[in-house]
């Protein structure tokens, strides 16, 4: 899917952080450091990404069917189980 590999997905849990550039698990953990943020603006400089095309979402237990679904973030987005991946295309084409 591309379409995910063409933004920066920023998701946000409830006590969790994950940060997808270029469709790689680019950072994770219960905060993103500053360190990190400024890496990530660079490369996208780099990369020629607009801010625009960060995608902010929350996703919250109930969001899914089954919460441990949300205990591990695969390297490739698009290893994501689908279910993650559908609440993320949702979030793009809102």
């Amino acid at each position: 899917m591309n379409i995910l590999k063409d933004k920066v997905i920023y998701i946000s849990l409830d006590d969790w952080r994950v940060v997808y550039f270029k469709g790689q698990n680019f950072a994770e953990g219960h905060r993103i450091y500053d360190d990190y943020l400024i890496r990530l603006g660079m490369l996208m400089k780099e990369a020629d990404i607009d801010i625009s095309e960060i995608i902010r979402i929350e996703i919250d237990v109930n969001d899914v069917s089954d919460e441990s679904l949300l205990w591990d973030w695969a390297d490739d987005i698009n290893e994501l189980d689908d279910e993650i991946k559908e609440l993320i295309i949702k979030n793009i084409n809102k």
